[in-house]
């Protein structure tokens, strides 16, 4: 299934051929589209076949296809923004310009500049209003602002990341968590996975990149990658 990205403005756009992506989760909020036929989503242990679909962070899934021509739209608001944003909107799928727009990207016809608007004009359309916004809690923002930085050389160990910021390891595990929707190891897998895709979408090898991302090696960078992302990293292929 290789892939091709464009990252633009925190944003992470993507077009590839639909196969068996095995059951994965992640932080991103993904929306998926079909260009063509519809695929098969499984969704929490529910299978529907649809063109068209909104898959939450963390929430466990599986797209299944036969060579269709997807797009795909990755953004970090985190969890609880997302939920928030959900009590009072409903995503919506791509029409008219937009779809045509998607399609003409997964056809190989958008250059950056005009693909890094789509990734916008899509952000606008289905998911209006829905901003990222700083952790309530100042010392997890503090954290995370040091994480974002630097995931690669930064101290991920949860007792010296609590020290830090004057909180036990235990209370300081259970507010990483409930602010991000994950633990502090899995935070920085998966921004180190974001680190290593744009290294990637840059011509660089796997072995390269995982050697400059934090991985023992090539083969470490690729189990995490197919865990998490549901791909292999060799299968990305860099814009042109």
């Amino acid at each position: 299934m290789p892939s091709q990205v464009l990252i633009a403005d925190a944003l992470v756009l993507v077009r590839s051929l639909a196969a068996d992506s095995g059951v994965h989760a992640h932080r991103a909020l993904q929306l998926v589209w079909s260009v063509d036929t519809p695929i098969e989503v499984d969704l929490d242990g529910d299978t529907r076949s649809t063109q068209w679909a909104v898959l939450a962070p963390m929430q466990a899934h599986r797209l299944r296809g036969s060579g269709q021509r997807l797009a795909h739209l990755f953004l970090d608001p985190g969890p609880a923004p997302y939920r928030r944003w959900l009590r009072a909107q409903t995503p919506c799928p791509p029409s008219g310009d937009l779809a045509g727009q998607l399609a003409e990207w997964c056809s190989g016809g958008c250059g950056r500049k005009q693909a890094g608007s789509l990734a916008r004009a899509w952000l606008v359309h289905s998911l209006p209003g829905l901003v990222a916004t700083r952790c309530p809690d100042e010392r997890i923002a503090r954290t995370l602002d040091r994480l974002d930085a630097d995931p690669v050389g930064s101290d991920a160990h949860h007792r010296r990341l609590a020290a830090q910021v004057h909180l036990s390891p235990s209370r300081f595990q259970a507010l990483f968590r409930a602010h991000t929707g994950q633990s502090v190891q899995q935070y920085v897998l998966w921004r180190r996975l974001l680190r290593a895709l744009e290294r990637l979408t840059e011509g660089d090898s796997v072995t390269r990149t995982a050697a400059d991302t934090g991985f023992a090696d090539a083969a470490h960078l690729s189990r995490s990658f197919r865990k998490v992302v549901g791909a292999a990293p060799s299968e990305i292929r860099p814009l042109d």
